[in-house]
């Protein structure tokens, strides 16, 4: 072997392990870049890729292990370096690939296998994520970095309990740890812990006052708390202090959107897309808020990004047939198909006989709970369930895209009721039950899974002022869980006999008026022409606009709107005592 006088790649070596080591970063590289211009051997190469990856040139750092990694093809220690590289771009499938081929040359390698699960979190494959910080803690049970990563795989599974005790654990390891700081606060939120979460964040924010993290997920949590002129001015201190900071033009895209002032949310919502196209979930929102603000025009088109956004991905189908936008069906079979959930099939199934006059054959793809509902429906030249096998088709277009494929603006929605029917011995049937009187049915909660269900549903108790309302009867359309809410009250439980939606329209037929919450029942009788009073948030689904007392959508529809100062609260009692006053007006109109 030659000596360091003899060989001045081997002194400049030594000399850049010397730099290393007294922290003189950049000296070292320097030297390391003058040994592999003379002899670019794998360990000087690998050497070199790490220190550039620690000076944070990351993408020098892949280069040079790319090199590193062809001169010495057995060596791990290069390929795991490259994986950490490429993570640090999130260049995921190469870092993903790099992690893989590391653990290849070195089976159950700890840095690979932590590289593997970051790449796989940042995937969306979870499970497999788990599996593989399970498998390096196996190894390193006190490890910081594979806890982390074990706690953002269970948060993406929706286990945020164990992704709460993961968290925790790299803090017993590493107390000031303020990534793992930041997750457990989103965790706790996940799980409903709200004020902890904030708590949490609060405190982060104070310990580290130059990052943007923990201001950033306190928005988060304060919106979820209702607190939104706070969560709108933690995300207003981030872009003062950074313009260029998109996560917080996002943030307060969405916090101005539940604020109810939709025109100021599209605004930082292009801001944040200006700065950071690649936002599936901040088109979606934009989409939606552009909706809100009656800007129909270029809602219905931004609307069509929703199947990159988390709440729709994977839900995309049919994608192999042309989307239909319109154009002259001329005998051409075209499926159409529902996406969201019910009460959206119901709302938007108006635009299946206009379809039907275009010239085509329509075939509705539906959900088995509105089967027997929509077969009904004008137009429809064959009706299947979601899953059956399905004839062939030219064009295909989700229910929510007709809208677009028919230039709908708030003038010209396809408003006339009825446009659902139902049999003849169903309605008889159900008018023999509920015999005669003034009657009213009831609708108080929704979907319990739905995001924004704490808003929309009413605690059952907060209805009892309208018992004393003289000469009425009161029956519950209520099913699941929360029919129970009505045992040992005035109210008549009927959810033993809906057990479809067509079970549902005929009792809504034999009653004299409807008050629901935001619920497919309240699409129904508005579907079915019959008088609904609906009770809505102070920042209602998008459908409903923010002002009046009537629905483009369904004239048969009354909206009782909550007031913006009770948002926070979310306090219904001034909405049902205008309910109750409505009631007792004497010739009021259902």
């Amino acid at each position: 072997m030659p000596d360091s006088l003899s060989d001045p790649a081997a002194s400049w070596h030594a000399a850049a392990v010397a730099a290393w080591q007294r922290g003189a970063l950049t000296e070292a590289i320097g030297l390391l870049e003058q040994v592999v211009a003379v002899r670019p051997d794998p360990a000087a190469l690998a050497n070199l890729g790490a220190l550039l990856r620690r000076a944070g040139r990351a993408e020098a750092a892949v280069d040079v292990l790319r090199q590193a990694v062809a001169a010495g093809p057995d060596r791990a220690e290069p390929v795991c370096n490259l994986a950490s590289a490429l993570c640090d771009l999130r260049r995921w499938p190469e870092a993903l690939a790099a992690a893989d081929a590391a653990l290849r040359v070195r089976p159950g390698m700890p840095e690979a296998l932590l590289n593997r699960a970051t790449a796989l979190v940042a995937l969306h494959r979870a499970a497999e994520a788990e599996a593989a910080a399970r498998a390096a803690l196996t190894q390193r049970g006190d490890w910081p970095e594979a806890w982390l990563q074990l706690g953002a795989a269970l948060l993406a599974q929706q286990r945020a309990t164990e992704a709460i005790d993961a968290y925790r654990t790299v803090l017993r390891h590493a107390p000031t740890h303020l990534a793992a700081q930041i997750n457990l606060g989103v965790a706790l939120g996940r799980a409903g812990r709200l004020e902890e979460a904030a708590a949490v964040l609060r405190a982060t924010a104070a310990q580290a006052p130059d990052r943007p993290e923990p201001l950033l997920n306190l928005g988060g949590i304060l919106r979820g708390l209702g607190r939104l002129e706070e969560a709108a001015a933690a995300q207003e201190r981030l872009v003062a202090r950074d313009p260029a900071y998109w996560p917080a033009w996002s943030n307060l895209g969405a916090i101005r959107h539940d604020q109810g002032e939709p025109e100021k949310a599209v605004a930082a919502w292009r801001r944040s897309l200006a700065l950071h196209p690649d936002q599936p979930d901040a088109q979606y929102g934009c989409a939606l808020s552009l909706l809100m603000a009656g800007d129909f025009a270029a809602g219905w088109d931004a609307l069509e990004c929703r199947w990159a956004a988390t709440q729709h991905r994977g839900r995309a189908r049919h994608r192999g047939l042309p989307l239909w936008s319109g154009e002259a069906l001329e005998g051409a079979t075209i499926l159409l198909h529902a996406e969201e959930g019910l009460g959206d099939s119901i709302q938007f199934a108006r635009y299946v006989p206009l379809v039907a006059v275009r010239g085509g054959r329509v075939v509705l793809e539906t959900y088995a709970p509105l089967a027997r509902l929509f077969a009904g429906l004008d137009g429809v030249d064959r009706l299947v369930v979601a899953g059956d096998p399905l004839p062939q088709a030219t064009w295909h277009c989700p229910l929510q895209s007709l809208p677009r494929a028919f230039g709908t603006r708030r003038e010209t929605i396809p408003a006339t009721v009825p446009y659902l029917c139902v049999p003849q011995d169903a309605a008889a049937r159900w008018q023999a039950r509920l015999g005669e009187g003034r009657t009213v049915g009831l609708v108080w909660a929704g979907n319990p899974t739905h995001g924004k269900d704490a808003e929309r549903s009413i605690p059952f108790a907060a209805l009892a002022p309208l018992w004393t309302v003289p000469g009425l009867r009161w029956v519950s359309l209520q099913v699941g869980a929360r029919a129970a809410d009505a045992a040992g009250s005035p109210v008549r439980d009927l959810s033993p006999w809906l057990d479809d939606l067509v079970e549902t329209a005929a009792a809504i037929c034999a009653l004299d008026l409807v008050i629901a919450v935001d619920t497919a029942v309240a699409h129904l009788a508005g579907a079915l022409g019959r008088p609904v009073w609906l009770l809505l948030p102070a920042t209602p689904d998008w459908r409903w606009g923010l002002e009046g007392e009537t629905s483009g959508w369904y004239p048969s529809v009354r909206l009782f709107r909550q007031p913006r100062a009770d948002a926070a609260a979310r306090r219904w009692d001034t909405v049902l005592a205008r309910v109750r006053e409505a009631l007792t007006t004497r010739g009021a109109v259902w």
